[in-house]
């Protein structure tokens, strides 16, 4: 018994647990990101106000439906730098405001950053991506992205980096097309040469200029997923993808995506293929330059 007591006192600490009560303090969060130690667990509760920075390893996780509120003044959640590794579970992010021009309002990441049972809704940016902008490495788990909007690229998401998203919904975002830009793309996911893994996942009802579910100029691939009711005003409804960008599905779906070329996807100049996977009922056509894929 005396060894097993000896044993058990050198084990080393665990990372600090802590929670955050925003119920009683709305603006609780900030100070006690700045407090804990790297590596530490923030259970936060409540609707907590604020533009929230996180410059080092931490997990936040949400209990009894917790929100962090942008409050339309600036963006909800900035994670920097490139080194810091972020976990946000079972939160709703919302009321987000990107004006600096860099992009993100309701989520903005240049760090590892794993999204788990969360929603980010109602953000808006002035540049790209009105809920996420990814420049470094995100996985979106279990997640559903919604009713963002931007003028520019990716209503959704805009990703820059390394994006996967797995068992999530990317809906009903939308980009407005700024005055005097060209074929302001990615409704719902705007893969601006980066890389973007969809696992499982859905892109539904989403609009833009152009790729109005999915803007591709990077590298995309699509694993038993759907891209279903998405419109552009342009080319490619459902999936645009551009030149010397590379676009796979398999066993995925691509259906009543509506555009005015390229209903279900379409591809200049890039690569483009579809393996043991459903194009149709897309309108005018279901595609354009798209290997494996009838029109």
């Amino acid at each position: 018994m005396a060894a097993t007591l000896c044993l058990a006192g050198a084990a080393p600490a665990a990372h600090a647990q802590t929670v955050v009560n925003c119920n009683n303090n709305p603006q609780a969060l900030q100070p006690a990101i700045n407090n804990a130690t790297a590596g530490a667990t923030l259970f936060v509760t409540g609707r907590c106000t604020g533009n929230f920075r996180i410059n080092k390893n931490l997990t936040l996780i949400g209990q009894g439906g917790a929100v962090l509120d942008g409050t339309d003044t600036g963006r909800v959640v900035t994670v920097s730098p490139q080194s810091v590794r972020v976990r946000l579970s079972s939160l709703v992010i919302t009321n987000g405001t990107d004006t600096s021009g860099a992009g993100g309002g309701g989520i903005s990441n240049f760090g590892t950053l794993t999204l788990n049972y969360s929603v980010v809704h109602n953000n808006t940016s002035t540049r790209t991506g009105g809920g996420i902008n990814n420049s470094g490495t995100l996985t979106v788990n279990y997640s559903v992205v919604r009713n963002n909007t931007t003028p520019e690229d990716g209503g959704g998401i805009e990703n820059g980096g390394t994006l996967t998203v797995n068992s999530s919904i990317v809906h009903s975002n939308t980009v407005t097309s700024a005055p005097g830009v060209v074929a302001d793309g990615g409704g719902g996911i705007s893969n601006g040469f980066g890389t973007l893994t969809l696992s499982r996942s859905i892109v539904r009802n989403n609009h833009a200029e152009a790729g109005g579910g999915i803007d591709n100029s990077g590298t995309t691939r699509l694993i038993s997923s759907a891209v279903h009711n998405n419109s552009a005003d342009g080319l490619g409804g459902g999936i645009r993808t551009l030149f010397d960008s590379t676009l796979t599905l398999d066993l995925s779906s691509v259906r009543f995506n509506s555009a005015s070329a390229g209903g279900g996807i379409f591809n200049i100049g890039g690569t483009a293929t579809a393996t043991r996977s459903i194009v149709r009922d897309n309108n005018p056509n279901n595609c354009v330059g798209v290997s494996g894929c009838s029109l």
